[in-house]
């Protein structure tokens, strides 16, 4: 009988995001940012099969070349075999939001391979794999709740977990590309508020619980740059805190609004925009 595992993927926030620089020789731009995980998932089924190679079903249409298949392929290559699996996924998390949605995927693809095949991999391992398929993989295979990301966002760290309050997801339907949101940077202007992600983190190690008192300390480098290309996300975002929310930011590299405030105003947000866009009340976990 074929082995089956259900596993969830979860998406994330970004609580602080700076673009320090841009590496030339790897064209990659570094960062320093603050990752927290939501409770939004994607579910990925995986049965082993007799036959060898990947055998991918989605309720969404994925790219050719997704990160799910490359996440197969070089697990393969690690292990120095072909292996059969079935994989469906069940996509929620929207597509080129600024969630990491691609990447969670990855992840847990990496992460339910190796324990559905027994192949013992371990995290550090694993997180070499992902870092050949994006910058924000290795975040997934870690069993971080909130962690800060150095480097090309490669690097993480562990945090105390940030206040598990409430957070609303704001997905205005347009998708935004992490590829043209870094083009389109001015280095000039960018990187100017690492001190506030310090800050913040040395509230979290403090395991500070005044939660009003990390809402300036959230920004997000690419906020300009997005703002300006869809100048439509900036006018959902001044809708948003007009319902009383306390804090609205751009989640990465966007498209997504992420925001605080009490539940009741979250699902006011919810009830207004959720029949036209895709809004979720979700926790940090």
């Amino acid at each position: 009988m074929a082995d089956t595992l259900l596993m969830q993927s979860p998406a994330k926030i970004n609580l602080t995001l700076d673009i320090l620089d841009k590496d030339e020789i790897s064209g990659y731009h570094r960062i320093q940012t603050i990752f927290q995980r939501i409770n939004l998932f994607d579910e990925l089924e995986f049965t082993s099969c007799n036959d060898e190679g990947l055998k991918l079903q989605s309720n969404k249409r994925l790219p050719e070349n997704n990160t799910i298949r490359k996440a197969y392929d070089l697990f393969c290559k690690k292990i120095g075999k072909q292996i059969g699996v079935s994989v469906k996924l069940k996509k929620i998390i929207p597509v080129a939001a600024g969630l990491g949605g691609a990447s969670s995927n990855a992840a847990t693809v990496l992460l339910g391979l190796n324990h559905l095949f027994s192949t013992g991999l371990n995290t550090q391992a694993l997180m070499k794999i992902g870092m050949e398929i994006g910058m924000d993989v290795p975040f997934f295979v870690s069993n971080y709740s909130t962690a800060f990301g150095a480097h090309f966002g490669e690097k993480v760290f562990s945090l105390p977990s940030f206040p598990n309050v409430p957070v609303l997801i704001f997905f205005p339907k347009i998708k935004s590309s992490s590829e043209k949101a870094y083009r389109s940077l001015d280095l000039s202007a960018i990187g100017k508020m690492t001190h506030k992600t310090d800050m913040f983190s040395e509230k979290l190690r403090r395991r500070s619980k005044d939660i009003l008192s990390y809402w300036n300390l959230m920004h997000n480098d690419f906020e300009g740059v997005i703002f300006e290309r869809y100048p439509e996300i900036l006018e959902f975002k001044e809708k948003i805190l007009g319902c009383g929310l306390d804090k609205v930011m751009l989640s990465g590299s966007g498209s997504c609004l992420y925001g605080f405030g009490h539940k009741d105003k979250l699902r006011e947000v919810r009830e207004i925009y959720g029949q036209k866009y895709l809004v979720f009340v979700c926790s940090l976990y």
